[in-house]
């Protein structure tokens, strides 16, 4: 992992994306470990101890890095859960729903936002069956997804094969 992400902060050097190394280890807030107890064996947490911050070059994609998951949504900023909370306001009168959205949103882990083509999600899987696996999804049912890579390292490559473009 830690070479595919030397390329990337390379491509992205060279793409004009907005980046900063991390200098200091990574932590997710309580809230964020207890629901996702195996986040920290992931390959986003070795991401997430490489960036500080890294955003494309429009500002419109964005992966979640350590500030985000400390951030609360408000008006003019994103939460790190902010596409399951649209979701579940969506479906505030039907508790069936309500809660389906609840129960995928504790299986997949949000890695990246985009605002490009309207609001879209990258997550991973942390499922024993799927563990790793990034999945996208768009509004307004951000839970109907699409697997796009089988890792987070496919992912990576398929930005800079521009495969995947923000």
């Amino acid at each position: 992992m830690e070479k595919i992400l030397k390329l990337f902060e390379q491509w992205c050097n060279a793409n004009n994306w907005i980046i900063e190394r991390k200098v200091t280890p990574a932590t997710l807030p309580e809230k964020v470990t207890q629901r996702y107890p195996l986040a920290s064996k992931s390959d986003h947490f070795k991401f997430l101890n490489y960036f500080e911050k890294c955003l494309s070059e429009n500002m419109q994609s964005w992966f979640l890095c350590e500030n985000e998951y400390n951030k609360e949504s408000t008006e003019t900023e994103f939460g790190w859960n902010d596409m399951e909370l649209m979701g579940l306001a969506a479906t505030a009168d039907d508790d069936e729903e309500h809660e389906s959205i609840k129960n995928w949103w504790d299986n997949y882990i949000p890695i990246l936002f985009s605002t490009r083509d309207g609001y879209s999600h990258f997550s991973m899987s942390l499922q024993e069956s799927s563990f790793g696996q990034i999945v996208e999804g768009y509004e307004p049912m951000f839970e109907d997804v699409l697997v796009v890579a089988d890792s987070l390292s496919e992912l990576l490559e398929k930005i800079m094969s521009k495969e995947i473009v923000f």
